[in-house]
């Protein structure tokens, strides 16, 4: 999903999948401030005072991340730059005319 929350969860002390022994108080408090928060923009803000939270504590050490670089013509329209998933149609694409 498109929504760091799905993610976040991971990390709560009450979170029993997943092998997680990470126990802060303070991170589970931040988790239900980002479930609490009325607008899109507070919630941006909560979710970076819990990854800077993590990166002094370090719980855990991601090893890995997928990286995909993608070539696209300057010709193609309406390329999805930003897809979360990855996943790209080319029915929503078009070529712009020269």
């Amino acid at each position: 999903y498109n929504e760091a929350s799905t993610f976040t969860y991971l990390m709560q002390s009450n979170n029993v999948k997943g092998g997680n022994v990470y126990q802060s108080t303070a991170y589970d408090k931040l988790v239900e401030q980002a479930l609490q928060a009325k607008s899109g923009d507070a919630r941006q803000k909560i979710y970076y005072q819990q990854e800077a939270l993590l990166a002094v504590d370090m719980p855990i050490i991601p090893i890995y991340q997928y990286v995909y670089v993608r070539m696209v013509s300057p010709t193609v329209g309406n390329f999805a730059l930003q897809s979360a998933e990855g996943k790209y149609y080319v029915k929503d694409m078009m070529m712009l005319a020269k």
